[in-house]
């Protein structure tokens, strides 16, 4: 609860950022109830009372998570640390399944479980694009439990959008989309990136014929962007071949397609990450005016309908996209 009451003061005060006065009286009232879950939570480890199974403990972590990526003020380095927790809550949690004998499917723990699992695919994924830092999602012990959790899920986990509440598309697209930013995070790149490179566009195209076939899916402009980002990747390749052609008509229709579709909470839900991709790629000056205007628009939705002006600050993050800027040693192993 703590930590709930500490996102909420927190969003109340960016829908008040007119008012300094309300603004530090509702980030001061954040911090104290952020501090009241963590002494909370201190206060079960010493007792002995958690095993790290608790949904309430994982739930709390996520808030926090969710907290130190919306206050502009917290350390870049608690974001990582945050999702680092929720990955290690996880495995207790999985630990723990294997040793019951059975579970019902429709047990509100198992329907939350699935939710939180996607949750950290989502804000992971958008992460990578802002926090050069960040590599949670690298390590092939994270994808060793993120791919059995799905493999044996008591919940579909079939290509239908419906069946992911989160995510909106298989945990497999956003699996390609951490591939493809670690590219872009390494480039030059060498013999064994291009042949991962090479994969990745076959599961591309994949991706590409089940949207034909899936037209209301929001899988759509991720998968645009995806393209898009994998084709500029290659594009500054060394003596590479230039993809900026099929770039180019993918983002006008990338651009086409958003400007005919209304920034809703449906819209902003799942369009976040493709935004920013298409924004950073694009050269056309119209386009890149619109894509800034839809991210300002979808951080509006996100923030609350009182909120009437994104700061630079945070629209800068989702602008630039210093996350996919850096060359950065990560493990291939996530492929």
């Amino acid at each position: 609860m703590e930590a709930a009451l500490a996102c909420a003061a927190t969003s109340i005060s960016y829908m008040v950022s007119s008012d300094r006065r309300t603004v530090m009286r509702m980030r001061q009232r954040a911090l104290t109830h952020q501090t009241a879950a963590i002494r909370s939570i201190r206060g079960c480890i010493e007792l002995g009372s958690v095993n790290g199974t608790e949904d309430w403990l994982l739930g709390t972590v996520i808030l926090f998570t969710i907290l130190a990526n919306r206050d502009l003020s917290c350390p870049a380095w608690s974001r990582g640390t945050h999702i680092r927790a929720i990955i290690q809550l996880l495995k207790c949690r999985q630990a723990a399944r294997m040793a019951e004998a059975e579970c019902d499917p429709e047990a509100l723990h198992v329907i939350f479980e699935r939710e939180c699992y996607e949750s950290l695919l989502y804000h992971g994924t958008t992460m990578m694009t802002y926090d050069p830092d960040f590599d949670a999602l690298v390590s092939s012990e994270a994808w060793q439990m993120i791919d059995e959790y799905f493999q044996f899920s008591l919940l579909p986990s079939d290509e239908k959008w419906e069946s992911w509440p989160v995510l909106g598309v298989p945990y497999k697209l956003f699996r390609l989309i951490v591939t493809i930013s670690n590219l872009a995070r390494r480039r030059p790149l060498g013999e064994e990136d291009l042949a991962i490179a090479a994969f990745a566009i076959t599961e591309l195209h994949q991706w590409v014929n089940f949207l034909a076939s899936n037209a209301s899916s929001p899988g759509r402009l991720y998968i645009l962007a995806a393209k898009v980002l994998l084709e500029d990747v290659l594009s500054q390749q060394p003596e590479g071949i230039s993809l900026k052609d099929s770039a180019q008509a993918d983002i006008h229709c990338f651009v086409n397609e958003i400007t005919a579709t209304a920034v809703t909470p449906l819209f902003s839900k799942y369009n976040l990450w493709p935004l920013s991709i298409i924004q950073h790629i694009a050269t056309d000056v119209g386009a890149k005016r619109i894509i800034k205007d839809r991210i300002a628009e979808t951080l509006r939705v996100i923030d609350g309908c009182g909120v009437m002006e994104v700061s630079q600050e945070r629209l800068d993050r989702f602008v630039g996209m210093p996350g996919l800027q850096y060359t950065i040693e990560v493990s291939k192993d996530v492929i």
